[in-house]
């Protein structure tokens, strides 16, 4: 079992344990891919000709499917993952940002492939 520090999704409970199998490896991995695509899209649309409507309009719709697709790739893993209840997630998709649930995702991915609590801590903070 991993000891996972829920300090990013704004949750009262502090921290969960989750099996570190090969399936929530899977799970966490897909998750962070997710998460690195909507990063990728973010960057695309910061880089759109603004001059260029239907390039803007193009990219801000593969923004928002992005962020859609994530979002409900997390709230499915906070129920089958990390075993949270529907108001624990309920509270959570209020209360975490975006920017916060990529965070924790690329954070659990971290920690499934031995990084340390401290390893984070020491990282620097952009």
């Amino acid at each position: 079992m991993l000891k996972i520090k829920l300090d990013l999704l704004k949750l009262n409970k502090k921290t969960t344990l989750i099996k570190g199998g090969a399936s929530n490896v899977v799970k966490v991995a897909n998750l962070a891919k997710s998460a690195n695509n909507l990063a990728i899209t973010q960057l695309k649309l910061s880089n759109v000709d603004t001059d260029n409507t239907t390039a803007m309009l193009e990219a801000s719709n593969a923004m928002i499917e992005s962020q859609d697709a994530f979002i409900t790739k997390v709230e499915k893993a906070l129920s089958e993952i990390f075993k949270l209840n529907k108001k624990d997630i309920a509270q959570v998709m209020d209360g975490a940002s975006v920017t916060d649930l990529m965070a924790f995702v690329n954070y659990v991915y971290g920690r499934m492939n031995g990084a340390t609590d401290e390893d984070f801590e020491e990282a620097p903070k952009e």
